[in-house]
C-alpha cells in the first residue's frame, strides 16, 4: 500500500484548498491519479469535519491546533482510522474526526494509507 501525506487547513468558516501537499509514494501515475481522487474526495466530505470543529468550539472558543490523523483507503472506503497526534488538547474533537472519516467513502479503486493533519483555527469573527 502506498503511503501518501496531505495538508489541509480546515477553519470553521474557511476551509481552504489542498495547497500544500506533500506525496511520499512511488512517482507514478497511478500514485498521483490516487492522490488527486483523495484530495477531492476529502474536499467533499470535511464538512462533516467542519461540524466537529464547530461543536466544539461552542464550549472551547479557543480551541486551535492540529489533528493528524492516519487512515487506510482500501476498495473506497476507510478500513482504519488512527489520531496520530491532536494539539488541540481536546480528545473529544479526535474522537468526532475519527468517528466521520470512518463513514468517508473514496473512489473503489484507491488503496492508500493516508497520514492528514488537519490544522484548525477559529476564524476573527468568532
Amino acid at each position: 500500500m502506498k503511503r501518501v501525506l496531505f495538508t489541509l487547513l480546515v477553519s470553521p468558516l474557511v476551509m481552504s484548498s489542498l495547497g500544500r501537499d506533500l506525496v511520499f509514494a512511488e512517482d507514478t501515475g497511478d500514485a498521483v491519479v490516487m492522490v488527486e481522487s483523495v484530495q477531492q474526495s476529502v474536499r467533499n466530505q470535511k464538512g462533516q469535519l467542519r461540524f466537529c470543529y464547530e461543536s466544539r468550539l461552542r464550549e472551547k472558543p479557543s480551541l486551535q491546533g492540529t489533528i493528524l490523523v492516519a487512515f487506510d483507503v482500501v476498495g473506497g472506503g476507510v478500513e482504519q482510522v488512527a489520531v496520530l497526534s491532536n494539539s488541540t488538547g481536546d480528545s473529544e474533537l479526535g474522537t468526532c474526526f475519527s468517528n466521520q472519516i470512518t463513514r468517508w467513502r473514496f473512489a473503489p479503486d484507491v488503496d492508500l494509507a493516508v497520514e492528514f493533519p488537519f490544522y484548525l483555527e477559529a476564524s476573527a469573527s468568532r
